[in-house]
């Protein structure tokens, strides 16, 4: 159940210090935010994500909350550093 979590709640203290300057940026900004990172989750361990963050709006026009779209892309990273290793034994 994540209804009613907070983010730090949701993702754990680490991983929340890791993300907090972007989601301070998109109540500053009121623009989308993306990033890719390693995020130290509390209940799942660490995972490599993209990360974009989509304010809501108020009747004011101000960003009053946001929308997170989160994407495991563990096994792309994993892949990618395979490949680097491999190329770099045959140079």
């Amino acid at each position: 159940d994540l209804i009613g979590l907070t983010v730090e709640e949701l993702v754990g203290p680490s991983a929340f210090q890791n993300v907090k300057p972007h989601i301070e940026a998109i109540f500053e900004q009121g623009r989308p935010v993306e990033f890719e990172t390693t995020l130290n989750y509390a209940r799942v361990g660490p995972k490599y994500v993209r990360v974009t963050y989509s304010p809501r709006f108020g009747a004011d026009g101000s960003p009053n909350g946001f929308f997170a779209l989160v994407m495991d892309q563990s096994s792309r990273k994993e892949a990618e550093d395979a490949l680097r290793r491999s190329e770099e034994e045959f140079r």
